[in-house]
């Protein structure tokens, strides 16, 4: 009796154990689907070298974005791969399955250890990169950043639709940098249909003498009183140089009395101006550039952590990886369609897209130089700093002719010999598309002089 008793007890004691596990055994399941159906963003950064301070503005960035989001109730699991580790394409591929969405890396030799290891296949690579090798854009891998082309267009779109500039100019050093966007420059100005000038310089000594021809100035007045009045045939000019260049060539424009150009930068000059002070902001007054985040967003993750563009786009990409949801299955067709989608998502980073090609596009935001370094632009008050430039350019022209008329006519000369002999001409900047040059001396055709009023 006593054994039969133990035996329904023991059977009483299996049949809980295997009640408890059955029950417990959804609970575990669900607890590993949550797991991976948490977002997993990935982010392919160097922790050392030449942009590691870019990385760690960026990872900052994704940080303070996992931080919101988990306030918000949405679980975010952020990983990190060094690019500087040996071995970084393996702890990539150590990752948990979830991760399938990687953010970077910030260089091209890095982009290419990832294409030759086969790895973009398979994961959802977004290069922090403003190109990618050969045709792999759209189709082996995607670009969130902003390219060249974006910054010419940026420049020419503000230029042409908000200051009516319709001729512009270029003077570039011979660098492969500014040689690149020069080309594109050129390219942008003939598909508009735009006149242009261009003149090249080698080094920063003689820069006077290298701009002159681009500037074809004629002297007003004689000695050391004589006023140079440039024959500048546009009104804005490109200059893919680096900002600590600008004072140069600042001078050299001055000293053929050329201070009414637009000066339109890339966005080497924001980065370079980013929590900086200008001693002498009116001397850089028409310098403007392109910047490819909102500064004036107002977001409350980022308060107090002086963001910059670098941290932008760490925070905005981890909102847009969110937002992509689940791409391994994606063709790049539908990939295309659903980042087009999840941009939306974007707060500090400016507008981005992706055409049929899957090219990335970005409409970046127009800056000008101020006594704060970078600020955002004012329509109405850089034309009126414009306006207010060329006055004071034809008021001086207008004096060095009061002065030219009270000087006495000179004696005449007695007749010399002529001299006989080929001149060799000047040869003159490239232009596009062609224009007739002027036979008779004349200020520029922004250069208007004061209507006298009859007494």
């Amino acid at each position: 009796m006593q054994y039969s008793h133990m035996r329904t007890l023991f059977c009483f004691a299996l049949l809980l154990m295997f009640c408890l596990l059955c029950a417990c055994e959804p609970l575990i399941g669900r607890k590993s689907d949550q797991l991976a159906r948490e977002p997993s963003v990935a982010l392919a950064l160097p922790a050392s070298g030449p942009y590691a301070t870019f990385a760690s503005r960026i990872l900052q960035g994704a940080r303070l974005a996992v931080q919101e989001l988990e306030r918000n109730g949405i679980k975010v699991r952020l990983a990190l791969v060094d690019t500087q580790s040996k071995d970084w394409t393996s702890r990539l591929t150590a990752l948990p399955e979830s991760f399938k969405i990687v953010g970077g890396p910030l260089d091209l030799a890095s982009y290419n250890t990832l294409k030759s290891s086969g790895l973009l296949a398979k994961y959802r690579v977004f290069a922090f990169l403003n190109n990618l090798s050969g045709n792999d854009e759209g189709r082996l891998a995607w670009r969130f950043f902003p390219s060249p082309a974006d910054q010419v267009d940026a420049l020419l779109n503000f230029a042409t639709n908000q200051l009516g500039i319709r001729s512009f100019g270029v003077f570039a050093p011979t660098d492969t940098y500014s040689t690149k966007m020069v080309a594109l420059f050129e390219d942008a100005v003939r598909k508009r249909n735009l006149s242009l000038r261009k003149a090249l310089y080698t080094g920063q000594a003689n820069l006077a003498e290298q701009v002159k021809p681009l500037l074809n100035p004629i002297s007003q007045g004689e000695g050391s009183t004589a006023t140079p009045v440039p024959q500048t045939a546009f009104e804005a000019v490109f200059l893919p140089a680096s900002w600590r260049a600008l004072d140069g060539l600042l001078s050299s424009f001055m000293y053929h009395g050329e201070d009414r150009l637009v000066l339109l930068g890339t966005m080497l000059w924001e980065q370079s101006l980013q929590g900086k002070r200008l001693a002498q902001p009116s001397r850089y007054e028409l310098a403007v550039f392109p910047g490819a985040w909102n500064a004036q967003a107002r977001v409350s993750a980022l308060a107090g952590q002086n963001p910059d563009f670098w941290l932008a786009l760490g925070y905005d990409f981890v909102k847009f990886a969110v937002n992509l949801g689940n791409v391994q299955q994606l063709s790049p067709l539908e990939l295309k369609d659903r980042a087009n989608r999840a941009a939306s998502i974007l707060r500090i980073v400016a507008p981005m897209s992706w055409d049929g090609q899957g090219h990335a596009h970005q409409k970046l935001v127009i800056y000008r130089a101020s006594a704060q370094g970078v600020a955002p632009m004012d329509v109405q008050l850089f034309n009126q700093m414009r306006a207010q430039r060329k006055q004071n350019a034809a008021l001086r022209m207008q004096s060095s002719n009061a002065e030219e008329e009270t000087k006495l006519p000179p004696e005449p000369e007695e007749p010399k010999p002529e001299v006989t002999g080929e001149v060799q001409p000047v040869s003159a900047p490239a232009q596009l598309p062609s224009q007739s040059p002027n036979t008779v001396p004349q200020s520029s055709h922004k250069l208007r002089l004061p209507t006298r009023s009859n007494p």
